[in-house]
């Protein structure tokens, strides 16, 4: 099965079970694909979204106006009647006319509107989000990044900074986990320092950047020492002043650009580029940006030295689907060293790899990926039907906790029982 046909699938999937083959397939080649199993969690996590969704309620009647309407639509039956050109356009037309007429409604008679001022008008956002490359293309290398990205920085608004938390392990793990679960879906590489300067005195996760993207502020006693950025165009983050030129480097094995601007009064910032291979939306790459103010080079380069994966609901899914992947594949080395060391001290290789001697096959489902309420941790919860080697069939149902060192998640805990026919 390619990776069209299974997309096209999935999409299937959403709407009617598909026939008890097909399903097979398609679960043996998400357990294989990566980025089509990415695909799956990114529609999932946008269909449950669309779900808990208020349902739309009828609106108020008024004296002189008496509105009619039909039963509340619900969220998702409403998005497939968008789907269609006819609908939608009338739908949006419908929309218009309540939205002007509740609007009137609330406009006391006689009183004019009052203009717009700067203070009700919305913010400019003082990052511009790069424009999204062709699906698969990688940029020739990081310096693109600098390039003119087609859209003029936005000026900054002149707005009051956020105080920092005060820089403790437990906040910077609170900052961190706060980005895996907002941003896990669209970033599925989502890499966090650890390393930081001994100056470091608070943290904080940025609001002034698109949704599909994060920074992080690292402040000291004399301003923002250390911004770490994915998603976004590496140039709406280049300090004001004059440049040296650009120097090649590595980082994580992938190509960069390191930049100093000499000569400010705080300390010359560099700024480092590279981007990560992982989908987000049609990009296959996600630009990364370290801007470092009043540090050396040296220490710039130790910082992104140190940067690791974190554990996000993507990642935690991953993992799940590559342990059944070896299973099925008779790898049981590869699947038993996706177990925590704790998880490993209670059970022997051997023990563990003739637990399945008499499987032949297992059909995965991922049911859901919910937070496990400590930092970096998440629970999958799986269905799963093992064809044994005598050809009986058996249905589990169960849940994974995923966790463990950054940069390295590992399965740490799980309850998985068979699930009796009545």
């Amino acid at each position: 099965m390619n990776c069209q046909r299974a997309r096209r699938l999935l999409s299937e999937r959403l709407d009617h079970p598909l026939p008890h083959r097909t399903s097979a397939a398609l679960d043996d080649h998400l357990a294989g694909c990566v980025n089509c199993a990415r695909y799956d969690e990114q529609v999932r996590v946008r269909m449950t979204n669309i779900s808990r969704l208020p349902t739309l309620a009828p609106l108020p009647q008024r004296a002189h106006l008496s509105v009619q309407t039909t039963a509340p639509v619900h969220p998702r039956a409403l998005a497939r009647r968008l789907a269609s050109g006819a609908a939608w356009s009338g739908g949006v037309l419908a929309l218009l006319l309540v939205a002007a007429i509740v609007l009137s409604l609330r406009q006391p008679v006689g009183q004019p509107v009052a203009p717009p001022t700067a203070a009700s008008s919305p913010a400019p956002l003082s990052i511009v989000a790069a424009p999204p490359p062709m699906p698969d293309e990688r940029p020739a290398n990081a310096a693109r990044a600098f390039a003119a990205p087609g859209v003029p920085p936005t000026p900054t608004p002149q707005a009051v900074t956020p105080t920092p938390l005060p820089y403790t392990r437990a906040n910077d793990d609170a900052v961190w986990d706060q980005i895996a679960r907002t941003h896990g879906a669209s970033l599925p590489v989502i890499l966090r320092p650890t390393y930081l300067p001994a100056a470091i005195t608070g943290v904080r996760e940025r609001a002034d950047v698109p949704p599909t993207a994060f920074a992080v502020d690292y402040h000291a006693a004399g301003g923002t020492v250390l911004t770490l950025a994915a998603g976004l165009n590496p140039a709406s983050l280049v300090p004001d002043g004059p440049a040296r030129p650009d120097e090649q480097t590595i980082v994580r094995g992938q190509p960069a650009v390191l930049r100093q601007f000499p000569g400010q009064a705080a300390g010359a910032p560099f700024l480092l580029a590279w981007s990560e291979p992982g989908q987000q939306g049609d990009r296959a790459w996600i630009p990364y940006t370290i801007v470092a103010r009043g540090v050396s080079r040296a220490e710039v380069e130790r910082i992104a030295a140190s940067l690791v994966e974190q554990t996000t609901p993507v990642v935690a899914t991953d993992v799940v689907r590559r342990f059944y992947a070896a299973i099925n594949a008779h790898d049981y080395e590869a699947a038993y060293a996706l177990f925590a060391a704790n998880w490993q001290a209670q059970q022997s290789y051997a023990d563990f790899a003739g637990g399945f001697a008499d499987t032949a096959h297992d059909e995965l489902a991922i049911r859901a990926v919910a937070h496990a309420g400590e930092p970096d941790q998440y629970t999958v919860t799986i269905g799963l039907v093992a064809t044994h080697t005598d050809g009986s069939r058996h249905q589990y149902s169960g849940a994974y906790t995923i966790g463990g060192p950054a940069g390295a998640p590992r399965i740490i805990a799980a309850q998985i029982a068979e699930v009796t026919q009545p």
